[in-house]
This record gives structure tokens, C-alpha cells and sequence, in this order.
């Protein structure tokens, strides 16, 4: 599993809460839609997650709610953050989030 992209990196966070400080300050990583999909339990991408991670939906579900608390609503999130973009990300992805 690809650390790199938001599930992975939601995933690693969740098994390792530590990490969530080495994390908040750096841009999001890429695919922050499939972490959002995961966490309002939209099947496809819960079955991604599942064949990716191992876990039972629940547990994955669990996992991408830690990860979109800690990497979108960090204490220094700006308005684009908590939206799962940056300043470059487009008005219809931003909506999309």
C-alpha cells in the first residue's frame, strides 16, 4: 500500500497516532477524494480500502475519519485545507470535497 496517497497516509496515521505531527504541516497528499469516499462509507471506495488495507470496513471507515481529522482539520489548516485541497486546487474539486 502506497503510504503516499491520503488512504495510505490515514492508514499509517491510524496505526500510528504519533506520526500525526510529522504530517499536519505538509501538503496533502494526492487522492484526499478517495480518503473523504471512505470516510461517508461509499461502497466502492470502502472495498478499495478493504483490499488495500485488510481491515473490516468499519475499522476502515474508522481509520479514513482519523485521517481526514487529523490531516484536513489541524490546528494551522487554512480554509483550502480543511477542504481537502490547496490554493491551486480548482473551485469544482473544492466543491467535489
Amino acid at each position: 500500500m502506497a503510504v503516499e496517497d491520503a488512504l495510505g497516509v490515514a492508514l499509517a496515521l491510524y496505526r500510528q497516532p504519533a506520526l500525526v505531527v510529522d504530517w499536519r504541516d505538509r501538503a496533502l497528499p494526492p487522492d484526499v477524494e478517495l480518503l473523504l469516499r471512505v470516510a461517508c462509507r461509499e461502497q466502492a471506495a470502502l472495498q478499495q480500502a478493504r483490499q488495500r488495507s485488510g481491515m473490516s470496513e468499519d475499522e476502515a471507515v474508522e481509520a479514513a475519519v482519523f485521517g481526514v481529522q487529523q490531516l484536513l482539520f489541524g490546528p494551522r489548516a487554512d480554509a483550502y485545507r480543511v477542504l481537502g485541497g490547496s490554493i491551486d486546487s480548482s473551485q469544482s474539486q473544492l466543491r467535489q470535497h
